[in-house]
């Protein structure tokens, strides 16, 4: 059930996504059609279509998303370039998402590692004046055959519908205006973001997979 019912506090929201297998591209839907049944007037753009040099608006009545899969432990090169790319401001709202490889065995979820994913892209914002409200990584089923069983289709489902839950949790925050910080998922990756680190700093560099 998607939440849906709550003040909002902005008048229009963009999102702007890179996706491979579609992963973040469904995450990006849910966000928006969330953000649609509060009645604010919603964007939802291929970070390769966006033009990051276009004009956004400088208010905190507007709301910036980023949403992407992880690659090697951080955000893709592609999200970052594009991020960095984008136009200094000092009063739009934004946040960032990153998807990352879920498991489930049985009743038991496994999360993914999506270590500096967020925290990188956020930093970025933030340095260009943007204020994020937040970042959270939600697990979407994994793609990475070579390290696990292909899961079965009840699993994929389920992963979904809990991915579909969180999401819906995550954007109804933002929009009543509340910060989205110290949870125990940004804790958990911020962990793995130190632990990973000589890993995930050299991936960051390369094309990423599809994801």
């Amino acid at each position: 059930m998607l939440i849906t019912e709550c003040p909002v506090v902005y008048r229009s929201v963009t999102i702007c996504y890179l996706s491979g297998t579609g992963n973040s591209y469904r995450v990006s839907e849910t966000i928006a059609e969330v953000v649609e049944r509060g009645g604010v007037t919603t964007s939802v753009i291929s970070v390769n279509e966006a033009n990051p040099f276009a004009e956004l608006e400088d208010s905190d009545n507007y709301l910036l998303g980023l949403v992407f899969p992880t690659h090697g432990f951080t955000a893709p090169w592609h999200m970052i370039k594009f991020a960095m790319r984008l136009p200094r401001r000092s009063s739009t709202h934004a946040f960032c998402v990153a998807t990352r490889a879920g498991l489930r065995f049985g009743k038991v979820f496994i999360p993914g590692i999506s270590a500096s994913a967020t925290l990188l892209v956020a930093m970025i914002l933030a340095l260009k004046g943007y204020r994020v409200r937040g970042v959270t990584a939600i697990d979407m089923p994994s793609n990475w055959y070579s390290l696990h069983p292909i899961q079965r289709a009840e699993s994929i489902t389920k992963i979904i519908e809990r991915a579909t839950r969180r999401t819906s949790g995550f954007i109804s925050t933002m929009l009543r205006g509340n910060r989205y910080w110290l949870t125990w998922n940004i804790v958990y990756d911020a962990i793995f973001a130190v632990a990973l680190a000589p890993i995930s700093g050299p991936n960051s560099r390369f094309p990423a997979a599809k994801a």
